[in-house]
């Protein structure tokens, strides 16, 4: 019995020890518990002065915790330093809100934030958190932002909230195929009849759907020349690159900065 598992032991014990290097001790055990459903928390992290709590209950909601300074820095930091008191910031795939709530402390109350996350398991911890921060200023909706306005299924790749790499109409994440857990039910509408009935326009908007940003971009071109828009931040990979790019470029957007698949596109001068 010994020796059918000798050969995993050792794979086991180095990803573990990365995981310890990288994250530190706390991160390694509570991962464990969590993982043993032992238990659900409160993580607070701070970032540059902001104190944001994250409900805990899952291994995939607590890696993004301990992530969250240094997996995407060029969207942290586009946030703290783009996003100004009384802006208006619209979160496309919102997940659990990290971003959304980061936003929301830095615009103030007199800013507001639209989070949209169509994953229903996902949808409820974004929700859990925007209550547990005392946040007022932020809106969810359970929406999936696309070039129409109808019913659709979402294929659910996992059910865990804060899993992403959902789909609309075929099971494909980032140009590949996968076999989705169930399909969800859900609807579409394009941003741009959202924000003409909420009378309303972002100055910041973030686009992270896994495959399905040129959908976003078709129901959203009536915004793209609102001067009011001043950045958009979209993550741009696969096959559909030269699509995304050839949008902004049409509607008078460039590139400001780009950090791996993430790009932030602001208004041609």
């Amino acid at each position: 019995m010994i020796s059918f598992f000798k050969p995993y032991i050792p794979i086991r014990i180095k990803a573990g020890l990365k995981e310890l290097a990288k994250y530190g001790l706390q991160y390694f055990l509570l991962k464990r518990l969590i993982g043993l459903k032992y238990l659900t928390l409160i993580k607070m992290v701070k970032i540059n002065g902001h104190n944001i709590k994250f409900f805990v209950s899952n291994k995939i909601e607590l890696y993004r915790t301990f992530s969250y300074h240094h997996k995407e820095p060029l969207t942290t930091n586009w946030i703290l330093n783009e996003h100004q008191p009384g802006d208006i910031f619209f979160d496309i795939g919102a997940n659990v809100g990290a971003y959304s709530l980061l936003s929301a402390l830095k615009i103030g109350k007199n800013g507001k934030v639209y989070a949209f996350e169509p994953a229903a398991g996902t949808f409820q911890t974004l929700n859990t958190n925007i209550q547990i921060n005392g946040l007022t200023n932020i809106l969810a909706y359970p929406l999936a932002l696309s070039n129409c306005n109808e019913p659709v299924d979402l294929k659910v790749k996992s059910t865990i909230p804060g899993a992403s790499g959902h789909s609309i109409g075929e099971a494909l994440a980032d140009g590949k195929s996968f076999e989705p857990v169930r399909t969800q039910g859900s609807f579409a509408v394009t941003l741009d009849d959202f924000c003409q009935k909420k009378n309303t326009c972002p100055n910041h908007i973030k686009i992270d759907v896994d495959g399905l940003e040129n959908r976003v971009l078709e129901g959203m071109l009536t915004t793209l020349k609102n001067p009011n828009l001043k950045s958009i931040l979209v993550e741009i990979e696969g096959s559909n690159s030269k699509d995304l790019l050839n949008i902004f470029d049409t509607n008078g957007f460039e590139v400001q900065a780009i950090e791996k698949s993430n790009h932030i596109f602001v208004p041609k001068k």
